[in-house]
């Protein structure tokens, strides 16, 4: 399952140095190629937002306090397609599609 993720503006990215800056680029690249990140962005004035896949809640919650983001909005995502289905299968047959 996809679920966007707000993370609040916590601090100044260049409070954090060179180095660190470098380790979290490494680590998003890694985690963009494997998959469990399908896009990083940045708001301008502060904050992050993520779109990660995830097999549950609490393995993302788990993920995301392992790497220290604690200030975050959690919002589960639902493909577009798979909520157009269930709403056509509902009218028509009057249930709920699975």
């Amino acid at each position: 399952m996809k679920y966007l993720v707000f993370v609040k503006h916590s601090g100044n990215i260049g409070m954090l140095g060179v180095e660190r800056v470098v380790q979290i680029k490494k680590r998003l690249h890694e985690a963009l190629d494997k998959g469990s990140i399908v896009g990083a962005y940045a708001k301008v004035g502060g904050g992050l937002v993520l779109i990660i896949n995830s097999p549950d809640i609490a393995h993302l919650t788990f993920e995301l306090r392992k790497h220290h983001i604690i200030n975050a909005e959690i919002t589960p995502l639902v493909a577009l397609t798979a909520l157009l289905d269930t709403w056509i299968s509902h009218h028509t047959d009057r249930k709920v599609a699975v």
